[in-house]
């Protein structure tokens, strides 16, 4: 790993590392293990992120259709097997670990889709073009909507269009259909709340996506929907600039989930203004080292499938924040490396392993 990009590798384990430590600070008080829980993940991503690292990514390419295969495959048993929990049908257990096979199935889908793509490397850029790379990724997306997982569907989309936008399809068109689409929903959602137009979602995830512009208008005075949401923002408000200190957080134990989706208000509440802006320096030195490193890839393969885990942190890091910030619908999503989410840590060490192998060959000198 002479060649790998070391200040890269350094950030991932620095933010693995301040993950362990919020994951001890935030399970003060639960009755589950979090923290013997967590270094297992740790110790099994930094396995995979060794394994991976080493493991030519050009190689993926070959097999794209196994790759791809592969992913249905788990995305169908886990409808088939998978338990319900927080109402979507995505987990399956192994003992006392939980997996959610979804997670696994962004890694498959970014290195198949990536391949898909550099195959069509001179293509015309037509909308003939565009609309084949939709449907090549339409069965696993719809796959993960029937689970129903919004969440990551979103980060689907997320991956779908920043793998697009760095392939060769014509990018005018791809905004066309990106905009588009965003104005089919905002205009569905809103025809569903004032005359009732039938909508394909739960009336919670409806809520999800109006709540967040004014949490106190949930119907119950904050005490509904926007529960969560007012107690982040309190919780974030409470650490000033300098925070409450290490292990000295108290108003985040009013929200259920502060060990994952809720877990950037305990920076707020622990560490301040200071320690929340720290965490945002880091993620955009990380982000900026991986796309230095996408940018200087000697292929397009290697190109786009980095573009694609940069689209997937991206999005974890905005929708994360946002919704902890009364900014973004609460989703679900964890914070990349800092939430306590077993597979999503294993996910994000893997996605790691991937990029530094292709900073590993940037410098391969071709004859």
């Amino acid at each position: 790993m002479e060649k790998a990009d070391w200040t890269f590798v350094f950030l991932t384990i620095l933010l693995a590392g301040i993950g362990f430590a919020l994951t001890f600070s935030s399970s003060q008080g639960l009755k589950e293990n979090l923290v013997i829980k967590t270094g297992i993940y740790v110790v099994i991503g930094i396995i995979g992120l060794i394994i991976i690292s080493s493991i030519d990514y050009n190689k993926f390419s070959e097999i794209e259709k196994p790759l791809y295969i592969a992913m249905i495959l788990i995305l169908v048993l886990v409808l088939i097997f998978g338990i319900e929990i927080y109402g979507a049908k995505n987990w399956i257990y192994i003992g006392p670990f939980s997996i959610q096979p979804s997670e696994f199935s962004k890694i498959l889908f970014v290195l198949a889709f990536g391949s898909y793509l550099n195959r069509h490397y001179e293509n015309d850029g037509s909308w003939k073009s565009i609309f084949k790379a939709f449907a090549y990724a339409f069965l696993p997306f719809i796959l993960i909507l029937m689970e129903p997982d919004m969440g990551t569907a979103l980060v689907y989309i997320a991956m779908i269009f920043g793998m697009m936008y760095a392939s060769t399809l014509n990018k005018k068109r791809i905004t066309i259909i990106l905009f588009g689409g965003l104005a089919v929903v905002v205009i569905w959602i809103t025809l569903h709340l004032s005359i009732g137009v039938p909508i394909p979602l739960a009336e919670y995830q409806i809520q999800r996506f109006t709540v967040f512009l004014n949490p106190y208008q949930d119907g119950k005075n904050g005490l509904g929907a926007g529960y969560n949401i007012i107690q982040a923002l309190i919780a974030i408000g409470s650490g000033g600039l300098g925070g409450k200190g290490f292990l000295l957080g108290t108003q985040v134990n009013f929200l259920p989930v502060k060990e994952s989706d809720f877990i950037f208000s305990l920076i707020g509440e622990e560490f301040g203004f200071i320690g929340t802006i720290a965490i945002l320096i880091i993620y955009f030195i990380f982000l900026v080292k991986a796309l230095i490193i996408a940018y200087e890839c000697l292929d397009h393969y290697g190109y786009v499938v980095v573009m694609g885990f940069v689209s997937m942190f991206l999005f974890h890091i905005v929708e994360n924040i946002g919704m902890n910030l009364s900014l973004m619908p609460v989703t679900g999503i964890p914070l990349p490396f800092l939430s306590a989410a077993g597979s999503n840590l294993i996910v994000n060490f893997i996605a790691s392993g991937i990029i530094i192998n292709i900073s590993m060959q940037r410098t391969k000198v071709i004859f």
